[in-house]
């Protein structure tokens, strides 16, 4: 009654779905881009909350670009003429606090009994001898090398740090880099002009968050159109139906508005897996638009009248496709129970997009049926189109194997679980803390270049604390800065493949004692050994800039920091295991807290994350999708033959994943939670339709039940489910084009593993339903 009120009030309703549509369509224009590394860390693990207390005492680590000035002439009048001029040029960029380059540097020097803080380069009117004096300084010191400059001397980096506002917002952080983009592109101008060879890169986390934003703005660009134009040309195909079709196409994007509102009311913004949620409220929305227009056209051939054949359409479709976008909701809300923000995030608005895209299949997709759909155009046969009747003849195959070699099916589908169930051992589990680039894009080779001249682009710090409570100067008692200078010496040595050089408190106080003390009490003893001396040691250093990232504004917390490689989850556990055991045992002999934080620091709490979140939000899904089942049809049998169809492309998922060398990583790791939920869609579908056929049976007084049923519903709904199935797996084929491998990864697994999963949905369901005759009341 409620289709045919709608129907009837046609007007009424369309004003009613175009208010909603404004509402939501006000909301999904605040929604905005962001790529965060915060966004991958875990919400509650201990690295987050250490992160966090980190960051309060040292906020720039976070908000420094670089810029990688390569020149043969680099360390020539016209050379540093050139840096001191770019520096210039990028510190008038407006949120830059600072720059830190050659031409503004400061070093420790000395001056009979007094030391002093001087800039390095201080013009470049010096003689050849001296710039060579000062370029082996700025190559060399302990406290340059790699940080200011490559040991080379081919490259020098300047660090522009930004304020904390500026760096945590995505809009201010866009306009920087667009500000930083002209001042290179300028300067490239210019050194070409003079005849110099230079080469600028920008990069650093401002940096880097940003380009992943445009990246992601260019692939919703991209990917939607390309996935929309497959989805309606797969449909077109089928029905053959211009109206058909135009209406699918109104329901996509009245779905897609709804959902995107939801996410800027909720306030998530668009990242690396919500830029698919569109995607996925598409394709999502296909499979109910199938069904319904299916049965839509079955009422018109049999001779109802259009409003009645939609009316009957929806009515006949509401509660089976309800059911199925609860399954599915359910399954992409447990994605909620994983620890990290952006898979929490993609879950929790994902989900509402699926019950989004139900209603406009039951409201918009009905009006626009009767108003595109003309009387004189219905009555032709779906079957006539080449491809259903190609279809029909895969449906006829499916049910002579499922009648004549029923072991033939099994063997089969046996032999493909105990190959993938092997290869399941071999899945990598590797996370990198700049994910899912293709090693050919640009920004990949940036930071491996950045690697090779900085020695790295991932932060990671050594934070100190006091046991017994802040006190200001505690870091520079004799024992903390010893413990910092052993922390130090251990990360240069011991990991000098990932750590070329450590900034620390030590390292200044250790060039100002022996400037002031004098190199045989240095040798001696290369520390001040009271506190009180090192408090008139560190008078000279005077430089903010210098100290900021090793040493609290009150002295009483430091880190030693390093740039580390981007060298993957493995490496870096590896790393700060062996870094905890031995800060264990400085703790035990000091007063003080050892944490070993920054983003590097943070790497395994996300992949336990990973793995912790996988097992919790699969096995939701799986439980959730059971109770659904279990609901539905009133039968725990049922209930279970209905998961077998939809857990065995999951090993198949594992299986592909194993031989293409996939990885486990925030992009990949919803795929199984995906491909579950999606693939129960046609399994509602069917295994409602089989219960209605097999009660009227029963009642009709069949002597073979749930044979007929089975194979019945197979021939009625087999053509709609390969369809649907055949424009889900297309559409998520179509991530293959993303410019990030992680999402490319995640389209190719869950488009073969949809695949897989009609499949098993044709041959399986009938068969375990004919073999195994579940109760059903």
């Amino acid at each position: 009654m409620f289709f045919d009120r709608m129907l009837g009030q046609r007007a009424l309703s369309f004003l009613a779905v175009l208010f909603i549509t404004i509402g939501f369509g006000y909301f999904a224009g605040k929604v905005r881009p962001d790529y965060s590394i915060e966004l991958v860390f875990p919400r509650f693990d201990k690295s987050r909350v250490d992160y966090e207390r980190f960051k309060k005492d040292f906020p720039f680590e976070d908000a420094r670009a670089i810029v990688v000035v390569e020149a043969p002439d680099l360390y020539s009048k016209s050379g540093l003429d050139r840096v001191a001029a770019l520096e210039d040029d990028l510190a008038k960029i407006a949120g830059v606090v600072d720059t830190q380059g050659l031409s503004t540097i400061r070093d420790v020097v000395g001056d009979g009994d007094v030391i002093r803080m001087e800039r390095l380069f201080p013009s470049s009117d010096l003689s050849a001898e001296e710039i060579e004096a000062r370029k082996k300084t700025a190559t060399t010191d302990p406290l340059f090398a790699w940080n200011l400059a490559k040991p080379d001397g081919s490259a020098t980096t300047i660090q522009v740090t930004l304020t904390k506002e500026v760096a945590s917002k995505e809009e201010t952080r866009t306009i920087f880099l667009k500000a930083a983009r002209d001042v290179l592109a300028k300067h490239d101008a210019l050194a070409k002009q003079a005849g110099a060879k230079q080469t600028l890169t920008l990069n650093g986390l401002p940096v880097i968050r940003s380009e992943f934003t445009e990246m992601v703005n260019r692939d919703l660009g991209k990917l939607f159109p390309i996935a929309l134009v497959v989805i309606l040309a797969i449909l077109y195909l089928t029905f053959r139906s211009f109206a058909e079709v135009a209406a699918a196409l109104a329901t996509i994007l009245f779905s897609v508005v709804w959902t995107t509102g939801v996410m800027g009311i909720a306030g998530v913004p668009l990242q690396i897996l919500t830029q698919v949620t569109p995607i996925v409220v598409m394709i999502i929305s296909i499979s109910d638009t199938v069904h319904v227009i299916a049965h839509y056209k079955e009422e018109v051939a049999r001779g109802a009248t259009v409003r009645e054949a939609i009316a009957r359409a929806c009515r006949d479709n509401w509660l089976p496709c309800l059911l199925t976008e609860i399954t599915i909701t359910g399954g992409f809300v447990a994605l909620a129970f994983n620890d990290m923000v952006m898979i929490q995030q993609f879950g929790l608005v994902t989900g509402a997009g699926m019950m989004l895209t139900w209603l406009a299949n039951f409201t918009v997709l009905p009006l626009a049926l009767s108003v595109l759909k003309p009387k004189a155009a219905v009555k032709r046969d779906a079957s006539r189109s080449v491809a259903a009747r190609g279809l029909a003849r895969l449906v006829d195959g499916v049910e002579r194997a499922v009648v004549g070699r029923p072991r033939v099916v099994f063997v089969v589908a046996g032999a493909i679980v105990a190959v993938c169930a092997l290869a399941s051992s071999r899945v990598g589990k590797e996370y990198y803390s700049y994910d899912d680039l293709r090693p050919n894009a640009q920004l990949a080779k940036n930071l491996r270049y950045v690697e090779s001249v900085h020695g790295g682009t991932v932060p990671m710090a050594i934070y100190i604390e006091p046991k017994n409570g802040r006190d200001p100067d505690a870091m520079i008692e004799p024992e903390a800065l010893a413990l910092m200078d052993r922390i130090t010496q251990k990360l240069e040595t011991e990991y000098s493949d990932d750590v070329k050089s450590a900034s620390s408190l030590s390292k200044y106080v250790r060039k100002a004692h022996r400037l002031l003390a004098g190199d045989e009490i240095a040798d001696a003893s290369p520390l001040p050994e009271t506190k009180r001396l090192a408090a008139q040691e560190l008078l000279a250093v005077d430089d903010p800039r210098a100290l900021r990232d090793i040493v609290g504004f009150d002295r009483s917390t430091a880190a030693v920091f390093a740039m580390m490689p981007d060298r993957g989850s493995s490496r870096a556990t590896h790393v700060l295991a062996k870094l905890r055991a031995y800060f264990d045992e400085e703790e035990k002999k000091t007063g003080y807290t050892i944490t070993v934080t920054g983003i590097y620091g943070i790497a395994d709490g996300i992949y336990r994350s990973l793995v912790g979140g996988l097992a919790r939000s699969l096995g939701m899904s799986v439980l959730v999708s059971f109770a659904i089942f279990f609901v539905v049809f009133r039968s725990w049998r049922l209930a279970l033959i209905g998961l077998v169809p939809n857990l065995l492309p999951l090993l198949l998922t594992v299986g592909v994943m194993s031989l293409l060398r996939i990885d486990v990583k925030p992009s990949t790791v919803i795929v199984f939670s995906i491909t579950l939920v999606i693939a129960d869609d046609d399994t509602i579908q069917y295994l409602s339709r089989y219960r209605e056929r097999f009660v009227a049976l029963v009642r009709g007084g069949h002597a073979s039940p749930h044979a007929e049923a089975a194979l019945g519903t197979l021939r009625a709904s087999g053509l709609p489910m390969f369809v649907t199935m055949s424009a889900v797996t297309t559409g998520f084929l179509a991530l293959l084009f993303s410019e990030f491998l992680g999402l490319a990864n995640l389209g190719l697994l869950i488009g073969v593993s949809l695949f897989a999963a009609v499949f098993a949905d044709l041959f399986l369901t009938p068969l375990l339903l004919i073999k195994l005759r579940p109760r059903v009341t």
